[in-house]
């Protein structure tokens, strides 16, 4: 894949080597680039018409006008690399969103000295403009979840026309942060307890076991509950630990992707279990689910479910966003 910019072409290979993946840079000249714009490309050739007519009539007062037109273009160069280098940006983590939402990633800018306009955009989409003077702003580049899945941070274009619009100044930065998006929720009827979701509109019965049993023990996660840490363990010193059980209560509900399923068939299965779970959390209901061979056991906490939703989004994922 390759990325054409300003009548160049620039291999990712080449960009990552050239400015690499990192949450926090200061831009320097390896980061900067710099050609002239349309208006800064018909202003040179002004000055060249001007140039010939003097030379060609003896224009002295003309030849002095190109020369000052000349001048305020190499000001302008010098003022528009001024504008960038030095400027430090920290990206910081996105959000997990949905299919067909923003994905927004929150940005720190602290300038040095003051700052032009510059504006955001990822894959030319939602631009975002930015003012700032000798201060640290907060702000977010934007662009669409087309598919779902987790991937690395989009490159985000920052570019600028500071000053008077002569010369396009930009830079390609990047974070080694994963944005993950989950599928879009598509509705469907959610089945009561003792059910079992195996396709779409087909369902069976859970196992039937009205206790669960004591597993193993496991490192505790946020957002688990608190019944299920072992205290005997943390009084002891072992750390904070979660009990494991093994089985299902008659009151679980099981979700089912079968291996078989691919594209729109398995794309839709996604979108109505990840609608499902959505409800499920909501009203705390335990439920497991079952992505292959990988099983996740019942639980109601919200941790759970994002582990949940960040299966279904990883399974058998598309290739970008």
């Amino acid at each position: 894949m390759k990325i054409f910019k300003n009548g160049r072409f620039f291999s990712n290979h080449w960009l990552n080597k050239r400015i690499p993946r990192q949450d926090e840079i200061t831009l320097s000249h390896r980061h900067i680039f710099i050609l002239p714009s349309r208006f800064g490309a018909s202003y040179v050739g002004l000055c060249i018409l001007l140039f010939v007519m003097a030379t060609n009539f003896q224009n002295n007062l003309m030849l002095l006008l190109c020369y000052f037109l000349v001048g305020i273009f190499l000001l302008s160069l010098f003022r528009c690399y001024q504008n960038f280098v030095g400027l430090t940006l920290r990206i910081q983590s996105a959000s997990p969103v949905f299919v067909g939402e923003t994905v927004t990633i929150p940005l720190l800018i602290k300038a040095e000295s003051t700052l032009g306009q510059i504006k955001m955009s990822i894959n030319n989409q939602t631009a975002v403009f930015v003012n700032a003077g000798n201060s640290n702003i907060t702000t977010a580049a934007k662009m669409l979840a087309t598919y779902r899945g987790q991937t690395q941070c989009p490159r985000i274009k920052i570019e600028s026309f500071y000053p008077l619009g002569l010369f396009h100044c930009w830079s390609m930065i990047a974070s080694d942060q994963p944005l993950l998006v989950y599928p879009a929720p598509v509705k469907c009827p959610i089945p009561a307890a003792d059910v079992t979701t195996l396709k779409q509109g087909e369902t069976q019965s859970a196992p039937t076991q009205d206790k669960e049993e004591y597993y193993q023990l496991r490192p505790h996660q946020t957002g688990e509950p608190l019944h299920h840490i072992a205290w005997k363990q943390m009084a002891m010193g072992r750390g904070t630990l979660t009990k494991q059980f093994s089985g299902y209560s008659s009151q679980n509900i099981r979700l089912i992707v079968p291996n078989e399923l691919t594209g729109l068939a398995l794309e839709k299965h996604l979108s109505e279990l990840t609608f499902i779970i959505l409800i499920l959390s909501q009203q705390q209901q335990p439920f497991s689910l079952q992505l292959g061979d990988k099983f996740f056991d019942a639980d109601n906490t919200e941790w759970h479910s994002k582990v949940c939703l960040k299966a279904l989004a990883t399974w058998k994922q598309n290739d970008g966003i």
